[in-house]
């Protein structure tokens, strides 16, 4: 990494340290703190089964497995983690003031370090063109503060194209073994995610985070028609930015993707926050979960 960048990486890390206790103690009374609160009973072990215990109960592939009965055992569910799917595919590298993928690494490092704040483990799955690296939930101030860097240091991998997200999706759901609030940060650009962000959801409480900017919805003035590349496709096209039918098209593709990204949100049933490159994270997290909390029965 360049200086420059060492510098804005050291500069964004000051200033979540600074921020994540203020969030962690504005959050505390609200959903942020309940959110990370088990819910009822989870899976704990297999037992033989006595004779005494509720026929229900029986787990009946391990009893075949072994040629005698087992039953499952469950506890009471305890603080869940936090898990960060983080996209840093080449599409997240674009926008103003700072880019997609400086606002997503603020607010999932600020997320991390409020979570620690609050004795939450976190974790989290990096990817590209390809899932790239899997950290399970852990404890500690060192964990979380590692996570932090690790998204504001995030560069595309040379030479991929496009997201995967739906694998790094597929991923998270077969790795994370205990129910977790999982935050994907994305700008939902990719094609094919919609399944396995449902089956994620089934399991976890998930939250969209989709960055956004303004570049998104129409590209600055230009003097004429130029040669523009697709970040997620590598595909290369001509357009004139200028043209009042390519401003009206790009305009509504952008309401319909969006439209779309809603829609599938909804349908999994998950929570949904969009946070613009010009807005400040901290101050779009403290909103996001003050409605959740007015909205908690």
């Amino acid at each position: 990494m360049s200086s420059s960048g060492d510098r804005a990486t050291n500069r964004l890390l000051r200033r979540l340290k600074f921020a994540s206790p203020m969030v962690s103690r504005s959050l505390a009374s609200g959903e942020f703190r309940s959110a990370f609160k088990g819910r009822g009973v989870e899976f704990d072990s297999l037992r033989d089964y006595d004779g005494a215990d509720d026929a229900s109960l029986i787990d009946w592939n391990a009893s075949a497995r072994f040629g005698r009965p087992f039953v499952r055992t469950f506890r009471e569910a305890r603080d869940l983690a936090l898990f960060v799917v983080f996209d840093a595919s080449a599409s997240m590298e674009f926008g103003s003031p700072r880019s997609k993928r400086d606002t997503a690494a603020a607010a999932c490092g600020l997320l991390c370090l409020a979570a620690e704040e609050g004795g939450n483990p976190s974790g989290a799955l990096v990817f590209s063109g390809s899932p790239l690296r899997f950290d399970p939930p852990a404890r500690g101030r060192s964990r979380a503060l590692a996570l932090a860097e690790r998204f504001a240091a995030l560069r595309p991998e040379p030479g991929e194209e496009g997201s995967a997200l739906g694998d790094a999706l597929r991923t998270a759901s077969a790795d994370l073994k205990r129910r977790s609030v999982v935050v994907v940060a994305s700008d939902f650009l990719s094609a094919g995610w919609e399944r396995p962000f449902a089956e994620l959801a089934r399991r976890h409480d998930v939250i969209a985070l989709r960055v956004t900017d303004g570049v998104d919805g129409a590209l600055p003035a230009l003097a004429g028609a130029c040669a523009v590349r697709d970040a997620e496709s590598g595909r290369m096209a001509v357009i004139d930015p200028r043209s009042a039918d390519w401003i009206e098209s790009r305009a509504a593709s952008g309401a319909e993707r969006r439209l779309a990204w809603l829609r599938a949100v909804a349908r999994a049933r998950a929570s949904h926050l969009e946070i613009d490159t010009g807005e400040d994270p901290a101050l779009a997290l403290l909103r996001f979960f003050d409605r959740r909390s007015r909205r908690a029965p």
